[in-house]
């Protein structure tokens, strides 16, 4: 009998006490689906219902709580085309919001569904818990893990509740709820470890502490010969802090000129398109910081992409307290999900780009900007090219055109210093 993933790696990953792991083992997906005649332990609204065997097990328990078979049908077809499972289609295309179905999924297992706030076990692994769909709960709630399962994950528990009876323990959410309850039980960690994670791994690389000893005391000392000289001998001393900041000056243009004799090397083989079947998961990450009046022209952005809305998975970082900003993305797509980075400092993007890494689900991950305007032909062409790359490829680096050159110098200025700019010159 074989375990599904999900659970798995909930065990692996020490999620749960091994009392609790007992518990977890009802969702074990069985070794073939039970027959229909076999008597159910459950009421009748476990069993299957006639024509829903023609659904996938995924979405079939929803004819019985008034979905469109229209709705299961255009699902089942573009799941079986994209590869991907039925529910991942009905929810990100918004045939079904995701607290119908899993309130629905919650009704027919005959469990309580929770859309409120709710105490999580103590020292749950936040990460795990989200990646796996189940979490521990506190006691005193009437059940003893919360689970938000997706795909495979939900016909293992229809079926163990059909074989066994034995899922009264659990409770159902949506994976967004999820998700917001266990990052809340883990602010303070996710917090210390956006700030902090860098510096623990390689100090020298994080500018947290600002210089190092070292560089403060030769700063200093170079600043106290120059106002000790210059009264002295104010030709030579100007001379030779010209002539070191001249090194500053032709360490630039070396790396532009190292850019543009890349740019003549020969080109990379053009990738084939990938068919959407073959596509990745891509997960995007946009970073937003008091950015509420741009909000519709990125959600566009991101709705014009020509990418399966099934294989996307967006993440919006906001600040805690930027309630305009959250206020506006209310309306952001049903395949996205709203990162709120707990208060702490410095705050910056790269900072809330650390406390939403973690959570990304997909193979490849792009970082957009608020004002940001992708070609929509963009994640398909990165998708091609990192499919047939080498593996030491990590980073492909889109061409970027400032469109609003004519707000003034600042704007014209930051165009000439683009690849746009720069005859085209393409870093990547």
């Amino acid at each position: 009998m074989r375990s599904e993933p999900w659970f798995e790696q909930t065990r692996e990953r020490g999620l749960a006490p091994a009392s609790t792991q007992r518990k977890l083992a009802i969702l074990r997906a069985p070794g073939a689906a039970p027959k229909s005649d076999q008597p159910s332990s459950l009421p009748s609204a476990i069993s299957p219902a006639r024509g829903a065997r023609r659904w996938p097990g995924e979405i079939g328990f929803l004819v019985h709580y008034d979905v469109p078979p229209a709705c299961l049908a255009i699902a089942t077809e573009k799941a079986r085309e994209l590869g991907v499972t039925a529910d991942r289609v009905l929810i990100a295309k918004g045939l079904v919001s995701e607290t119908h179905f899993y309130r629905c999924l919650a009704r027919h297992l005959r469990v309580g569904f929770v859309e409120g706030d709710i105490a999580l076990a103590a020292n749950v692994n936040y990460r795990a818990a989200i990646r796996a769909g189940v979490t521990p709960l506190a006691r005193g709630h009437g059940a003893d893990l919360l689970a938000a399962p997706r795909g495979r994950a939900i016909i293992a528990l229809i079926a163990a509740a059909r074989q066994t009876n034995r899922v009264k323990n659990l409770a159902i959410t949506t994976p967004t709820h999820l998700s917001n309850l266990a990052r809340a039980a883990a602010r303070v960690e996710i917090a210390n470890a956006a700030s902090l994670t860098l510096q623990t791994l390689d100090a020298s690389l994080c500018a947290r502490d600002g210089m190092t000893k070292p560089q403060l005391l030769a700063l200093t000392a170079a600043a106290c010969l120059a106002a000790f000289f210059a009264p002295l001998a104010p030709v030579e001393t100007a001379t030779i802090c010209t002539a070191l900041a001249s090194f500053v000056f032709l360490a630039i243009l070396w790396l532009r000129l190292s850019i543009c004799a890349a740019s003549l090397a020969a080109a990379a083989p053009q990738a084939s398109p990938l068919a959407d079947a073959d596509l990745p998961l891509y997960s995007l990450v946009v970073a937003l910081h008091r950015e509420a009046r741009i909000v519709p022209q990125l959600l566009a952005a991101i709705e014009a992409l020509a990418y399966p809305r099934t294989k996307l998975d967006v993440k919006f970082v906001l600040e805690d307290g930027d309630d305009a900003t959250l206020a506006a993305l209310r309306r952001a797509p049903p395949y996205s999900e709203i990162i709120i980075v707990p208060a702490g400092l410095p705050r910056t993007k790269p900072r809330a780009l650390n406390a939403a890494l973690p959570l990304v689900r997909g193979e490849l991950v792009a970082v957009y900007d608020a004002e940001d305007i992708p070609d929509p032909q963009q994640l398909r062409r990165a998708a091609a090219r990192f499919a047939v790359a080498p593996s030491r490829l990590a980073c492909l680096q889109a061409r970027l055109a400032i469109d609003n050159t004519g707000d003034g110098w600042l704007a014209h200025g930051l165009m000439a210093q683009t690849p746009e700019g720069r005859s085209h010159v393409t870093l990547a």
